[in-house]
């Protein structure tokens, strides 16, 4: 088509639906070779390695200890740091934290999954919960043509919420490729992993920030931060308080006018103590739809 608002104009070539659809699928497929590293079911080597936490040689040289380090005075200053065993102490904090085993909460991994369900039968239950991947179809118009606008007798306030219109819907449509992307990658690491105790192998960052290295880990969406619970249990009896305080917390207003994390202490308490049977029922059955209108309501 012919674009552009002066008689001069540009051409630019389009691509049919159909090319379109087929390079959408090969683009697809090639983020799927990128290089993503997942957990290790086996425990993390500690650092300071001559490779990585990775087992895999060939894998391990891609995981520095600080990543993102393009200056190689910085780089020599990290090295002689380690010589010296200056930085003896973050060492040891991040050996800690990347060989603390983990397991997958299938219970949480199966409500995600549940509550994605995007068949008509669903009902579109993800529309319902805060901080979870917009799954809704979005439809972009045509590209707006200036000269076409023009012609149509849209003054330049119309022709400027036609192309904030066009950009907003095209944000979205990218934003839940994104979305459902990220949550298919959850749910097939959560199904690999289930059963394993497994390892979340860390790095600095050039700050001296902590991240795991693989692209599956707590640093993410909520939904994914839930799906993680420690291998190693213990009884939590005696210190209930804790858990009733973080549920009230984490209920916040639950679709009402009162915040209840805005509670004294006591009423917190007392909070938890009303709702036990509703709380009791979300964590037996979170699939019925008494537990559902009261679990998708919390604020988090």
């Amino acid at each position: 088509p012919r674009v552009g608002e002066t008689d001069w104009g540009e051409n630019r070539l389009l691509l049919t639906k159909e090319a379109q659809a087929i390079l959408d699928e090969h683009n697809t497929y090639l983020d799927g070779l990128s290089t993503k590293f997942s957990p290790m079911t086996f425990p993390p080597t500690d650092w300071p390695s001559v490779l990585s936490p990775y087992l895999d040689p060939m894998q391990s040289f891609r995981v520095p200890l600080v990543k993102k380090v393009w200056s190689k005075d910085a780089q020599r200053q990290i090295d002689k740091a380690l010589d010296t065993g200056s930085m003896k102490s973050c060492v040891d904090a991040i050996n800690i934290i990347q060989s603390v085993p983990l397991t997958i909460n299938d219970y949480i991994a199966s409500a995600i999954r549940w509550a994605g369900d995007t068949s008509p039968s669903a009902g579109m239950r993800w529309r319902k919960l805060k901080k979870y991947p917009n799954l809704d179809p979005v439809i972009v118009p045509p590209k707006p043509n200036t000269k076409d606008m023009v012609a149509q007798g849209l003054d330049k306030r119309q022709r400027q919420i036609r192309h904030k219109d066009y950009n907003r819907k095209l944000k979205r449509k990218s934003e839940r490729s994104a979305g459902l992307r990220l949550l298919g990658q959850t749910l097939h690491e959560c199904e690999t992993l289930t059963g394993w105790d497994f390892y979340l192998p860390h790095q600095f960052d050039k700050r001296g920030r902590l991240y795991h290295t693989s692209y599956f880990g707590h640093h993410n969406a909520d939904y994914i931060r839930a799906c993680f619970l420690f291998a190693n249990k213990t009884p939590v009896a005696g210190h209930e308080q804790f858990l009733f305080l973080q549920l009230a917390n984490t209920y916040g207003k639950g679709g009402g006018s009162e915040d209840i994390s805005k509670r004294s202490l006591d009423g917190r308490m007392e909070w938890v103590e009303e709702a036990g049977e509703k709380i009791y029922a979300a964590g037996k059955d979170f699939s019925t739809d008494e537990a559902f209108a009261f679990w998708s309501c919390a604020d988090e």
